[in-house]
């Protein structure tokens, strides 16, 4: 700070905090930090560049550099603090890194869940969870970051969700199409999984037992294929609602604790069970088209949009073929 009030620039370090200090923008965005940059100390390289070349970056700053240098100023010295929205979003991106680096730590395998629950409404005595069952995260992240970079393709900023399909939308189905189309292209260490039966009364302590007996019948199938040989870590990922996960998720957290290695003859402990908004996580969304499915299937048959989406469902899925392996459903009637 003292260097800012008589600075000369003689530091890139000075010039990105002079930057950040008198230009709010480039609190919030690395790329506006770098036009700002750029304008104000490459101006001569800029003067002379020829529209057409693009070898022009070789001789500004670095992209890279500037972001590096905005990080260290803002989360190490607490200089400049962006926005807490933008915090927010840069959280959330350091967490999705920090998974990526950690499935390629050594360590115990990482069988993952995506479920979601459906209920059919107040005069309906359907119930279940549905969704998807990742055989070895540490081996298929890098098919989950073709379904998260496929999902920001579609420029839809909106939730994904089975329930609000509308008949004669014809771009919002292509969109729930494309999405489980580029789950069905990267089926390759997948166990897609549902369970369903009738219920009466509150299903709130039910849904805990549906999801610890569905997360063990899973886990003996990819015993049973060869899928899981060794120690293994087991993550449950779940829609975030708070009023349940207030009251269950704990519960939940300790039956899969104590059940799960006793079922597995210690081969698998749980590591956690996260509860994220649907929107951040495309294979939660994924999970909630297979669980909408299922429950239109059992309760309602039709020729409209929705009936398309379950075609297109049983199709990745595999639910109505009894032989398929890759895939564990039942409805208890």
């Amino acid at each position: 700070m003292a260097r800012l009030s008589s600075s000369p620039f003689a530091r890139t370090e000075d010039k990105v905090a002079w930057l950040l200090q008198r230009f709010p923008e480039t609190r919030e965005s690395d790329t506006w930090l770098a036009i700002r940059f750029w304008d104000h100390f490459n101006s001569s390289q800029l003067e002379d560049w020829d529209r057409k070349d693009l070898t022009i970056l070789f001789d500004l700053e670095h992209f890279e550099t500037l972001s590096r240098i905005r990080r260290h100023l803002q989360n190490t010295l607490s200089l400049f603090a962006a926005s807490l929205e933008t915090q927010r979003r840069r959280g959330i991106g350091q967490s999705l890194f920090d998974d990526f680096l950690a499935a390629h730590r050594a360590g115990d395998d990482e069988v993952r869940f995506y479920i979601d629950e459906t209920r059919a409404g107040p005069h309906s005595n359907f119930f279940g969870i549905g969704g998807i069952c990742v055989a070895n995260w540490r081996q298929w992240e890098k098919h989950h970051h073709g379904i998260v970079s496929g999902r920001k393709e579609m420029s839809w900023q909106e939730t994904i969700r089975f329930a609000d399909i509308q008949d004669n939308n014809d771009e919002a189905l292509r969109r729930y199409e494309r999405l489980l189309s580029l789950v069905g292209q990267r089926k390759g260490g997948l166990l897609f999984v549902g369970y369903s039966l009738p219920m009466h009364g509150s299903s709130d302590r039910l849904l805990v037992s549906l999801f610890v007996s569905l997360i063990n019948d899973a886990l003996d199938r990819l015993r049973q294929q060869g899928c899981i040989r060794k120690p293994s870590r087991l993550v449950v990922c779940k829609e975030a609602e708070e009023g349940w996960d207030n009251l269950h998720l704990a519960i939940l957290r300790d039956e899969l604790t104590h059940l799960v290695p006793a079922r597995s003859g210690g081969l698998v402990h749980l590591k956690e069970v996260i509860a994220l908004p649907k929107g951040r996580e495309p294979m939660l969304e994924v999970a909630d088209l297979i669980a909408g499915a299922m429950q239109r299937r059992a309760t309602r048959k039709g020729t409209g949009y929705k009936d398309r989406l379950v075609d297109a469902v049983a199709n990745v899925t595999g639910f109505t073929d009894r032989s398929e392996q890759g895939a564990l459903f039942h409805h208890f009637a």
